[in-house]
């Protein structure tokens, strides 16, 4: 269970709502293993629930299935999907959503989708530390402010 506190600014959107709960559940397996590397797909689905009426409601499906090169443990393509049905709209007077990054809580969003395909690679540094880098295109349902993004990271384990 993910708990969502809008903190910050009103100016930078941050302040829509007073809590998001969001139940997930989240499975992977890895399989084809030879000498070329191996398959691991991960998927992850979840709720995004308003405890209030400000926000937008959201089921999310994500999914991603990568490539371990050479079973090396290092370097990882992949391929990532999310789907977003949103359940319910929220109070503001906007006809669209942040999708994941910022929950606006669009009025008219209920019952409306979004599909997001894209490629990307992950670069594992250490056991402790890695990289990455991934692009999605919505291929379904652009209405929202995702049309196109570029997600780049870096994990760090301590």
């Amino acid at each position: 269970l993910t708990f969502e506190i809008p903190s910050g600014p009103q100016r930078a959107f941050q302040n829509t709502g007073n809590l998001s709960l969001t139940p997930y559940v989240s499975a992977a397996h890895s399989f084809g293993r030879s000498s070329y590397g191996s398959f691991d797909v991960l998927s992850v689905l979840n709720w995004n629930i308003s405890t209030n009426d400000a926000r937008s409601n959201y089921l999310n499906l994500s999914a991603q299935i990568d490539y371990d090169i050479l079973n090396w443990h290092r370097f990882y393509p992949m391929v990532n999907f999310n789907w977003f049905i949103y359940t319910k709209g929220g109070q503001s007077s906007f006809n669209f959503d942040g999708v994941d990054l910022v929950n606006f809580g669009g009025q008219s969003i209920g019952g409306k989708s979004v599909v997001t395909l894209g490629p990307g690679l992950r670069y594992k540094w250490s056991e402790r530390v890695q990289s990455g880098i991934g692009l999605d295109w919505a291929v379904v349902g652009n209405q929202f402010l995702q049309d196109f993004r570029m997600s780049i990271d870096t994990i760090i384990r301590y």
